[in-house]
């Protein structure tokens, strides 16, 4: 016991530690991916001190209650920081976020489309008279009461609640939430003190039933709101037991009524009205009141009126407009340059590389992971105890779903069968220094192999608040944008495309660093639970993306000599595991296939999955397909997903697939965000239809609607218009080819043009062949709407148009590396052109 306990108090340290190192983060630091990495820290710690807990109720003894744990309520301090903390991550994280409502992590959650019509949170303004501190000014009883909470699963709670016909509804604090891991809906309120006070925000709605004490039968839904808390203690003082009632052994609602004790849920008319029964008993000035939950007790219990704190807050709470993203798809990301400036770790990394990667007899790389400094902290953190735990709960997740489940265990035995992952000798189990990971499913359907994936969590803090990826140096970018990548492909007259066969496990890690990378795991849950380490780079850390694409780019530079053509196409024409290449003529196709293979083969990479726009490639590569093994299958289908795109390579061309869900009603602003966000244009290409979307929302912030607020008449029509022309996508055929050959005159144009609400470029290029024919393609386009805080005149959102035109232009140029002699760019604004010419005449760079 004295472990465990002492185990609870060091995860309290670390809680505190973690908030302390929080509040100390630079601003410039404080982005989407940090937040939301200290939310899922912070939810470990929360899981693995809450499971602490359960395991020290269900052993205490008498004697155990006298430790500081039981004495100083260690656990309502760890609830309270943690709900303090989450409350404040999340309020920093709400900019960032867009339509998605945030969730408990703490049991598997229905989203808000499954719950039913009349669960909907009404924004009409809701009032409730109640105190958040102190509501007595002399002694006086609230009526309280003690009930079971149980949520959509059947977990129960007992909760002490307070009952306030005054109130219009029902609240209920965070802690709860988190306890019962309620299922959230998403609403925009806030609750502000009478005059204006301060204000705090109500962003979810959840729904309980309660159950009585007394009598089982007795069950009330419950729709609250949630609050960080609902009020200070009550009573604030120990209160004197009237003898009356002990008398008429009244089977009270709150047994504890006199004794001071946090209010966890507070229930508002609608379910006091439910409640009541007939029968009232009277004692000077104190009211017992019958109710299905018990008496309650109500009144003045002395005249004192000396009290430490005699504030009395009403609250309101108020649905109205929030203040959520209101620059959404002002701005987009500027167009990339090709060359990067590496930071002072990221060529330290690359150095480290160099320094320690070596290759096997069979050629296969082996890999240190670069940490940050010699002595990491993560192995000190105890991580095989966050690990058992969280792989716990794995099992009972997946014990809910047979199928998921068989397929789960497949994969890791396929990783013992190939030999990345190896049993740990019974000797070796207990190594303090060891680093585990838990690890979790990632389902996609939309795959045509790997439809579950295994990844593990290198993020998941220790007990000393260090995780794995934060002593990892993950590296510098070494390849291209995906929309880059894209561009150079579509310069070949014949294309090519492949994928390694599981990249990253291709890669050995130096047996030095494999105790950085254990899991636990067993096959069944009967089964004693297993412990094994990775032997191969593991997707979920830092540095794996890294170590893939450098092994992938080091096997070209080692290789070059012997494969020459092979290596400047893997240093150029992979995305990650993807590879688009192309060529002029069949021979260099024939050529490119053979040496590719070999090239990957000498490094102990597979490639997988060929296919062309040539028939005579892949009758060829058909024919030269020997193996039954799945991976080097060619890929039948005509029309295949490239990056992310829809390719149908009988007619080479791109196509757009979209599908969106049937329509409900009402339409929100939700989802509306929900259909627009479909929408995938990497290069700009529907850029007119998308710009509309975007105008669009622009209009749903001018409406001050929230997310969940029903559209009005004229806004849905012009929705469902606008929706309804979306189908016509499936018409547009965009061939990939840009008809570019060698001895062809390329020049690129590029566009810029604006209104008084958005402003994009677009950039062609024209190819004229040595026919004379001329053949023009769109290659990218941007585009961005105007912003609604500060009105801009079409002059200057014209300029803004040409300086965007001329920046894609560039970008373009980069990756097709045309001359700068064959650049046009045109504006049909004299006033920019003027102004452009104003600043040649000045010397200004343009």
């Amino acid at each position: 016991m004295e472990v465990l306990l002492a185990y609870q108090m060091e995860v309290l340290e670390n809680l505190k530690k973690a908030e302390k190192n929080y509040k100390k983060t630079p601003k410039e630091r404080i982005k989407k991916p940090y937040l939301e990495t200290r939310l899922d820290n912070l939810e470990q710690l929360w899981t693995v001190f809450k499971d602490g807990h359960k395991s020290i109720i269900g052993k205490v003894t008498l004697k155990d209650k006298q430790h500081s744990y039981f004495t100083e309520d260690i656990y309502e301090e760890f609830e309270e920081l943690y709900v303090s903390y989450k409350t404040l991550l999340k309020e920093a994280l709400q900019p960032y976020v867009a339509s998605t409502s945030e969730t408990s992590s703490v049991t598997p959650k229905l989203s808000a489309e499954q719950t039913s019509e009349s669960d909907k949170p009404v924004s009409t303004p809701i009032s409730t008279n109640f105190s958040s501190r102190g509501l007595e000014p002399s002694q006086v009883l609230l009526a309280t009461v003690s009930v079971w909470a149980y949520n959509e699963y059947g977990y129960k709670q007992q909760l002490r609640g307070l009952l306030d016909q005054g109130s219009q509804a029902s609240f209920v604090s965070e802690s709860v939430v988190q306890l019962l891991g309620l299922s959230r809906k998403h609403v925009s309120g806030s609750v502000s003190g009478i005059g204006g006070g301060s204000h705090t925000n109500v962003k979810h709605m959840v729904s309980l039933r309660v159950v009585s004490r007394h009598n089982p039968e007795v069950s009330i839904q419950v729709n609250a709101y949630v609050l960080r808390s609902v009020t200070s203690l009550l009573p604030s003082t120990e209160l004197h037991s009237p003898d009356w009632l002990h008398l008429d052994k009244i089977p009270l609602a709150d047994p504890g009524y006199a004794t001071p004790s946090k209010i966890d849920i507070l229930l508002g008319a609608e379910v006091y009205s439910e409640i009541l029964l007939d029968g009232i008993v009277r004692h000077n000035k104190i009211l017992a009141q019958n109710t299905t939950l018990g008496w309650v007790l109500s009144g003045r219990v002395s005249k004192n009126s000396t009290s430490a704190d005699n504030g009395i807050i009403t609250m309101h709470l108020h649905l109205s407009g929030e203040e959520l993203l209101r620059k959404f798809w002002e701005m987009e990301n500027e167009p990339n340059l090709i060359q990067k400036k590496m930071t002072d770790t990221e060529k330290q990394c690359e150095e480290f590389y160099d320094k320690t990667t070596t290759r096997d007899k069979e050629g296969r790389f082996i890999v240190k992971l670069p940490f940050d400094k010699e002595d990491p902290e993560c192995q000190y953190g105890k991580s095989v105890i966050i690990a058992t735990r969280r792989y716990e709960y794995l099992e009972r997740k997946l014990q809910q779903d047979p199928t998921l489940k068989e397929t789960y265990n497949n994969v890791l035995q396929e990783y013992l069968t190939m030999n990345h992952m190896t049993p740990i000798k019974k000797e070796d189990v207990d190594n303090p220094k060891a680093v585990y990971l838990p690890h979790h499913a990632v389902v996609r359907q939309d795959k045509d192999t790997s439809k579950v994936r295994v990844v593990f969590d290198g993020s998941c803090k220790g007990l000393n608040n260090f995780s794995l990826n934060d002593n990892l140096m993950v590296g510098p970018k070494l390849q291209q944008d995906l929309r880059h990548i894209l561009m150079r492909w579509r310069s070949h007259r014949i294309c090519i495309v492949a994928d390694i066969v599981k990249m990253f496990r291709m890669v050995k890690v130096n047996s030095e660093d494999t105790d950085f990378q254990r899991i636990v795991w067993r096959p069944q849950a009967n089964e004693p639970l297993q412990h094994f380490k990775l032997l191969r780079v593991t997707f979920g850390t830092a540095c794996a993306p890294y170590l893939a694409v450098k092994t992938l780019q080091r096997l070209a530079d080692e290789e070059h000599a012997r494969f020459p053509t092979a290596s400047s196409i893997t240093k150029r024409d992979f995305y990650i595991d993807d590879l688009l290449t192309g060529c002029e003529t069949l021979p260099e196709a024939v050529h490119i296939y053979n040496e590719m293979n070999k090239l990957m083969n000498s490094g102990g990479f597979e490639l997988q999955k060929f296919s062309s726009n040539n028939q005579d490639l892949l009758t060829h590569i058909g024919k030269d397909n020997h193996s039954s093994d799945d991976s080097f299958r060619l890929k039948s289908s005509a029309v295949m997903k490239v990056l992310g795109l829809k390719w149908h390579k009988n007619i080479d061309c791109f196509q757009y697939s979209l599908e969106l869900p049937d329509v409900t009603q009402p339409v929100t602003k939700r989802q509306v965000l929900s259909d627009v966000a479909r929408l995938y244009d990497p290069l700009g290409w529907i850029a007119p239809v998308i710009i509309k979307a975007k105008i669009f929302i622009q209009k749903l912030w001018k409406s001050k609607l929230d997310w969940d607020d029903v559209l009005t008449t004229d806004l849905t029509n012009e929705w469902s218009q606008f929706r309804e022309s979306l189908i016509y996508l499936h018409n547009i055929n965009i061939p990939r080819w840009y008809c570019f050959s060698p001895g062809s005159k390329v020049e690129l144009h590029a566009f810029g043009d604006a209104s008084k609400v958005a402003y994009g470029a677009a950039v062609y290029i024209r190819v004229i062949n040595n026919n004379n024919e001329i053949c023009v393609s769109l290659v990218s386009a941007k585009s961005k709407v105007a912003p609604i805080e500060k009105e801009i005149s079409i002059p200057r959102l014209e300029l803004c148009g040409a300086a965007l035109a001329a920046k894609l232009l560039f970008e373009v140029s980069q990756i097709m590396n045309i001359p700068k002699d064959n650049w046009y760019a045109w504006s049909d604004s004299t006033i920019v052109l003027a102004w452009l010419r104003a600043g040649l005449a000045a010397g200004l760079p343009l």
